[in-house]
């Protein structure tokens, strides 16, 4: 019985690794945890050298029983061992390159989820797809063929381009026409949806339709036309302007004073005025008799009526929103709101304020340094909780926080929570459903009122923001960019 002993050992070992290893492929397919399957990966080679060491103490346990003669049960096991041995040899490097696949399956899956998880920017130019669109936004991505030019188009909301990026430069669609920048001579000219050419590029530089006309420069001049290509008005101006509700500020070349003129260039409120706003805004305009004296301030309206209200500072960006206007009246130290009667709606509380949008507006209440916003009532319905805020639009608003990184622009609803949290470097409010954004070393894109990205982060590109097609210019809801005239 002594010469079987050997078998025996040889037998039962290979037995329980075996079905060690059959437990270890079970638990292997079920939902295991990553580091057991390390472990296993890294157990494959001594369970090898294991079968190899049972498979040469089974071989001399069979020469002992041979030469002893001894018992047919223990030539049995000495047999079987050996058999087990070249399984469990198998078995073990099957179990290895297993557990190696599941390891380089996980690691695949991670870097994947990974690489959504922080959407890594993409440098790739969009696809340009033939479908009808009604918005659009400017895309000018890094020319390829031409290092530090772009090329220009315009995309929808999936991001494709609707119009080909076959420009040199482009601006926003206005009134169902686009400046666009050729490529061939270098002049600018105006296209439709079609994206061909309805104004052939002729000038030096243009700026959008609004109240149906367009600046356009030529030979160093500005003039404007109409959408025909024919100008109503002579290039014959140093500085663009643009027409908003009709009118235009124009100085007098006579007086050096400003009134406002029509598309055709003709005065229909006389130059009177030493400061007068850009635009007009509800039929509207803030103006200053002596630019000196800020008790000549009032608003004229379109016919060159003239209402007198003494104002103590100067508020360039006011507009009248929603019938209101944000002023600070003469011996008043702090802002509020007045109706188109120049009466006060909103007492004057505010250190800071800007105009209505969506019933809100932004506002600076005394001793606080920060903005929340007001209702018409005049009442904090959003604590001033923000070092910016701007108008409400799509029923968010872009505000700015301080934060421990430089990633402070988030958006709000409408009872002050986010809805996006702050985490972008640079942002735009939302227009058409989408707001343009920007983070460091990803690059522009447009995310939805989730924060979920729809469009990029993209390095090498530029963005508008959407608009429809036909939109009519509002200065009120232009940002810095969309307002300049270049």
């Amino acid at each position: 019985m002594r010469k079987s002993k050997l078998a025996n050992i040889c037998l039962y070992t290979s037995l329980g690794v075996i079905l060690l290893n059959i437990l270890a492929v079970i638990i292997m397919f079920t939902k295991t945890p990553s580091n057991f399957i390390k472990v296993m990966s890294r157990l494959y080679s001594p369970v090898m050298i294991l079968s190899v060491v049972i498979f040469i103490a089974s071989i001399i346990s069979l020469v002992r029983i041979l030469i002893s003669k001894g018992q047919l049960k223990g030539l049995a096991k000495s047999i079987a061992a050996l058999v087990l041995s070249v399984v469990m040899f198998i078995g073990a490097f099957a179990q290895g390159l297993l557990a190696e696949a599941v390891i380089s399956i996980n690691r695949a899956v991670d870097s994947t989820v990974s690489e959504v998880g922080q959407e890594t920017p993409s440098n790739s130019l969009p696809k340009f797809v033939r479908k009808d669109f009604d918005i659009v936004a400017v895309a000018k991505y890094s020319d390829k063929n031409n290092p530090g030019y772009y090329i220009a188009g315009f995309i929808d909301k999936s991001g494709d381009f609707v119009i080909e990026p076959k420009f040199r430069d482009a601006k926003d669609f206005y009134e169902g026409l686009a400046p666009v920048k050729a490529k061939e001579n270098g002049k600018w000219g105006y296209i439709d949806k079609s994206g061909e050419f309805v104004i052939k590029p002729q000038f030096d530089d243009a700026d959008i339709f609004s109240s149906g006309v367009a600046a356009v420069k030529v030979n160093g001049k500005w003039g404007y036309i109409d959408k025909t290509g024919n100008f109503t008005i002579q290039p014959s101006f140093d500085e663009p302007t643009r027409f908003v509700e009709g009118l235009a500020i124009l100085e007098s070349q006579d007086t050096g004073k400003t009134g406002y003129m029509d598309t055709t260039g003709n005065f229909v409120v006389d130059p009177q005025f030493e400061y007068a706003s850009r635009y007009f805004s509800e039929g509207l305009s803030l103006v200053l008799k002596d630019a000196n004296d800020f008790t000549t301030a009032g608003f004229v309206d379109k016919e060159g009526k003239f209402m007198n209200i003494p104002i103590y500072r100067l508020n360039y960006n006011g507009f009248f929103s929603e019938g209101l206007f944000p002023i600070c009246k003469k011996g008043e130290e702090y802002y509020g709101y007045i109706d188109k009667t120049g009466e006060f709606v909103i007492e004057p509380k505010f250190l800071s304020c800007d105009i209505f949008s969506e019933g809100l507006a932004a506002a600076m209440p005394q001793g606080e340094g920060k903005y929340g916003y007001i209702d018409k009532t005049g009442n904090i319905v959003i604590e001033p909780n923000y070092t910016l805020a701007f108008p409400f639009s799509d029923g968010l608003a872009l505000v700015m926080s301080e934060t421990e990184s430089d990633a402070r622009y988030g958006y709000i609803d409408k009872t002050g929570n986010y809805i996006v949290e702050p985490k972008f470097y640079g942002a735009e409010s939302f227009s058409e459903g989408l707001a343009l954004v920007y983070e460091k070393n990803k690059g522009q894109g447009f995310i939805d009122k989730t924060g979920k990205y729809v469009i990029g982060p993209i390095l090498s590109a530029d963005f508008g923001r959407f608009h429809k097609v036909d939109a009519v210019f509002d200065p009120k809801k232009a940002n810095l960019n969309e307002l300049k005239i270049d």
